[in-house]
């Protein structure tokens, strides 16, 4: 059980409503928990906040995929304890909910999983066995899964043959239809 846990807001000026937005759903919460939670604004216009926006991204993506492959945390974005929970402005009840799983000491990592392809039968099949492969590990409510169907995104990534798989920012496999037990080893190994 924890008894303290740090909110980051990825912010990118007051021009940004949903910016504004996810730090006032956080400012509003904030004094209910006195010790029990801290936040920090990160203005990717400053230096430190820029450097630390950049030290989130790596660990969603990598530094590969952030330098060489330019993928970058979302704004706004909200983190506990330096991991992605929100990409959207969260209700009060689901702010509420997350942090009340982080001080009961029961986070769960969330992924994202890519699947690239521009749509053929390999590419559904390989689509069809992600969401297997989530329901045999029961993680749907922590596992985000994505179609990216364009080829610019493909080369960004260096994936020339598809279907591809990517787990959180990272090729995991290409060219291959993989079956859901070898897709639950991935997710694993992604979640460790």
């Amino acid at each position: 059980m924890k008894d303290h846990v740090h909110i980051e807001v990825t912010f990118k000026g007051k021009s940004c409503l949903a910016c504004v937005y996810m730090q006032e759903t956080v400012l509003d919460m904030l004094p209910e928990y006195g010790n029990q939670v801290t936040y920090s604004k990160l203005d990717i216009r400053a230096e430190d906040g820029k450097q630390r926006f950049l030290a989130l991204s790596c660990t969603l993506f990598g530094e590969k995929g952030v330098y060489e492959h330019h993928r970058l945390a979302p704004i706004p974005a909200l983190f506990i304890d330096g991991e992605l929970i929100f990409d959207v402005i969260p209700s009060r009840d689901a702010l509420e909910e997350a942090i009340a799983e982080r001080l009961q000491g029961r986070p769960e990592k969330r992924i994202t999983i890519e699947v690239l392809g521009t749509g053929c039968k390999n590419c559904d099949d390989l689509y069809d066995n992600v969401l297997k492969a989530i329901d045999k590990l029961g993680r749907q409510d922590t596992i985000k899964v994505e179609k990216q169907k364009e080829i610019d995104y493909f080369i960004k990534m260096g994936v020339f043959s598809t279907p591809a798989l990517v787990i959180d920012g990272k090729v995991v496999s290409t060219s291959r239809v993989l079956n859901p037990d070898e897709i639950v080893v991935l997710i694993e190994e992604g979640m460790a």
